[in-house]
This record gives C-alpha cells, structure tokens and sequence, in this order.
C-alpha cells in the first residue's frame, strides 16, 4: 500500500479504511510524504498486525515527541507487537530519533537510512555496540546518501572499537551497506 497525502486526524477514517481494504492483510506500507508519528504513524500500526515492511520520506518528530512517546501506552503496544523487519527512513535521521524508532521497531533485520553527518559515528556506535539489546536482530545497514570516504571511517571505527568480529562492507551507488 502506498499513502501520499493520507492523514489520520480523525479516528473514525481507519476503521473505514479497514472495511475496504483489510488493513491487517497489508505486509508493506510506504508514505510518500510527511507522516506524524504520534498521530498518524501509531495509530495505522495498531490496525496494521501482519505489517513488515515500513518506508517513509519524511517523518514529523518534535522533541517533545521524542522525549514523551516511549511512556504512551500505544507506542508500548506497537513495539511490543509489530513485526516489522524492513525499516527504510529516506530522509536525514538524528541519533535521538533513531533510537525512538529502534525503540518503537526493535524486531528490525534490515535498516536503511539517511544519516545526519555530524552525528554518523555515535549512530554507526549505537547500531553496532555489543550488546544491543534494543536492535538484536539488525543484521543489515544500508546509510543512503552516502560518501565513499565513509567506508574507510567505518572500517576503522568498526575495527578499533571492536564492534563486529565479522562483517563485510561495500559501497554502491552512493549507499554504503553493511552486513554482519
């Protein structure tokens, strides 16, 4: 299912949607524009069960969001129950978010996402440290947008903080992946 300008202001709009289209049959759902995750996001979850593969462009995150959500009892239940394993945020992702979203989609296999640059080595860190009880699972990285000289960072990061025993690491048309 792909959603453009979808919003999900009034709660009575998904149990429409869900007589037409039986939300809990969907495996992947892709926003095409912005989505706010405190109103729209969590509440298409808790309709969506068989969902496991997620992508968006642009997700709205205030601080206050960032800081609040991990005590809402919908976002408990979402990460509790979700079964996303394909997460991909095409847009550029601070530490402080990934780590609500790695929170909120803790069963994730494969990420892919854009990094903010400033903080590529504390987000590489927070994905790749042993042991990460939040991302256990994550097997796969893909940082899109990416530099080259990215590869090279991460090798030495990777190797001297003793982050993966082993990995392999490739870049191809300007995203950097990573395997492990």
């Amino acid at each position: 299912m792909i959603l453009s300008s979808f919003k999900i202001s009034d709660d009575s709009i998904l149990p429409i949607i869900n007589h037409l289209i039986p939300l809990n049959q969907l495996t992947q759902i892709n926003f095409l524009s912005t989505c706010d995750l405190l109103n729209g996001l969590l509440k298409l979850l808790c309709f969506t069960s068989n969902l496991n593969s997620l992508t968006f462009n642009s997700l709205l995150m205030g601080e206050c969001t960032v800081k609040l959500l991990p005590q809402n009892e919908k976002f408990q239940y979402i990460a509790s129950a979700n079964k996303i394993k394909n997460l991909h945020i095409l847009h550029k992702c601070s530490l402080a978010n990934l780590q609500l979203l790695a929170n909120l989609f803790s069963k994730v296999e494969y990420l892919k996402i854009e990094i903010i640059e400033e903080q590529i080595t504390d987000i590489i860190r927070f994905l790749l440290i042993k042991p990460n009880h939040i991302l256990q699972n994550l097997f796969l990285l893909c940082i899109s947008q990416s530099s080259i000289k990215y590869l090279e960072h991460f090798n030495n990061l990777i190797r001297s903080e003793c982050l993966l025993n082993d990995y392999f690491i490739k870049y191809v048309n300007d995203d950097l992946y990573l395997w492990w």
